[in-house]
């Protein structure tokens, strides 16, 4: 269908019908838990990378223990 007012209302309609009858919410969760080991020294987590593992540096005498 070419772009038309019509195209753009039968848009809209969908949009509605999606936010009325959806059966989930659209949003966004950022909160994240973070645990470490006592044998971790300096960890910080990367602000948008998830591999922060490959930056750590480990006290091999806490890790004995």
């Amino acid at each position: 269908m070419p772009d038309s007012p019509k195209r753009t209302a039968m848009f809209s309609r969908m949009t509605e019908l999606v936010v009325a009858y959806a059966p989930w919410r659209m949003g966004v969760h950022d909160i994240e838990d973070h645990l470490t080991h006592a044998a971790v020294r300096h960890y910080m987590p990367h602000p948008i990378r998830s591999q922060s593992w490959m930056f750590l540096e480990l006290d091999r005498g806490a890790a004995v223990r």
